[in-house]
């Protein structure tokens, strides 16, 4: 049996690193090593985690360094021949790392893609697939899954992979330490350029915990969104390096679309005179003004996904006026989750 390790950064994770080690420490599959990585916690974290006897435990403290940092000396310092990720409030299904070995082995894969739950409690939760179709094999190729993952057709979390240790040692893939959003799509990114061998997973093995607390719903939203530029840039430079110059221009709607999610964030949480200096600032920087001037040309317009003009509006209209698109877009998804539940209703009946 093969060795599997489960790299888990932590920062301050006292409330659900019990829960997440839990579902590790009882997989149907023993031969593991558990590395934490605890990243300058101030809180009780440490003192839970030694509540928890288990010899597969292998505790390292630091100072804070970031998730990105503390990832990559995971991969340094585990000793298994495939790895995976897990987020401290998140959680396993009891027997993902069995299913995945037998799957991983019978064709020598690299890399799995298996799936996941959205959890707000732990038995609320809705299933997250991705839309795109696979073979009858469940394989898809380097260009159908970068072009899947540029489109926002398959979701790019790390803690969706099963990894093979030695495709990210022999090609030199780390994850960037200077960005800490959007940081696992880029990692995927510079793994799937090397042409491993894939195999798609439609099962939802990784319960994905919405904490509003973590540092993705922090609200420093200036530094968000530099760092969505700054992601958008090395990801840019990545397809064009690699002859994908194709798919540039869905990289940067996709960037316009989470600048503008930022922006309505801004409008909901900030009190007004922070919100509008912050937007200010926003919309004042060159790298921002060349997403959206690039956003507005006439061939992205094929994007059906993303309103073109509701986002160049955005950019544009003065903070005041964004209660009128803000209500707009409230109204827009309101109506439309109705009609989904009206669908399925309908559905139901039928059947």
């Amino acid at each position: 049996m093969e060795k599997v390790s489960v790299i888990i950064p932590v920062y301050n994770g006292e409330k659900y690193i019990k829960r997440c080690l839990n579902s590790i420490i009882n997989q149907t599959y023993k031969n593991i090593e558990i590395i934490i990585i605890n990243d300058g916690s101030t809180d009780k974290t440490v003192e839970k985690i030694e509540e928890i006897s288990d010899e597969r435990i292998k505790l390292f403290n630091r100072e804070n360094k970031g998730v990105s940092n503390a990832r990559n000396f995971g991969i340094d310092v585990c000793t298994g021949k495939f790895l995976i990720f897990c987020d401290a409030d998140d959680w396993l299904e009891a027997n993902l790392i069995e299913n995945m070995m037998q799957l991983i082995v019978k064709a020598d894969y690299d890399l799995i893609r298996f799936n996941y739950s959205i959890n707000k409690t732990e038995k609320n939760n809705y299933c997250k697939g991705i839309d795109i179709e696979t073979k009858r094999d469940n394989k898809l190729n380097l260009n159908q899954m970068i072009d899947g993952i540029i489109k926002a057709k398959i979701p790019a979390y790390i803690w969706t992979l099963f990894i093979k240790k030695d495709f990210i040692i022999s090609n030199k893939i780390k994850f960037d330490e200077d960005i800490y959003i959007a940081e696992d799509k880029l990692f995927l990114l510079k793994y799937l350029l090397q042409e491993p061998k894939i195999y798609i997973e439609d099962k939802a093995y990784y319960h994905y915990f919405y904490n509003p607390h973590s540092a993705m719903h922090k609200k420093d939203f200036k530094k968000k969104i530099d760092n969505i530029i700054n992601v958008n840039k090395k990801i840019n430079n990545l397809l064009d390096k690699n002859n994908k110059k194709e798919l540039i221009d869905y990289n940067i709607a996709l960037t316009a679309y989470s600048i503008e999610r930022f922006i309505f964030d801004i409008y909901r949480e900030d009190n007004k005179k922070s919100a509008i200096k912050t937007f200010e600032k926003i919309k004042n920087t060159k790298d921002t003004k060349e997403i959206f001037e690039n956003y507005k040309k006439e061939d992205l317009k094929i994007f059906k996904g993303y309103n073109v003009k509701n986002i160049y509006y955005l950019y544009n209209c003065k903070y005041n006026k964004l209660f009128r698109l803000y209500f707009f877009q409230k109204i827009k998804y309101l109506v439309r989750n109705e009609l989904i539940k009206l669908k399925t209703y309908i559905k139901e009946k039928r059947s």
